[in-house]
């Protein structure tokens, strides 16, 4: 846990440090709360259905280069 979990329990004022990597990536790059839904939820789906999910998009890249 981060500092700011510790300040958070204690009812004391914090500062807004971001405690995990995906809140380090969002905030490298502007990334919304539905940005980082979809990357959480993505990244707690199993090997075999994040190949799915893989397939799926790699599949609508060829489509897009078929145009």
């Amino acid at each position: 846990r981060g500092l700011g979990d510790v300040y958070k329990r204690q009812g004391e004022p914090f500062i807004d440090i971001p405690d995990t990597a995906l809140d380090d990536l969002a905030d490298d790059y502007d990334l919304d709360n539905i940005d980082k839904k979809i990357i959480q939820k993505y990244l707690e789906l199993s090997a075999d259905q994040r190949d799915v999910i893989k397939a799926y998009l790699r599949s609508l890249c060829e489509d897009e280069k078929n145009e």
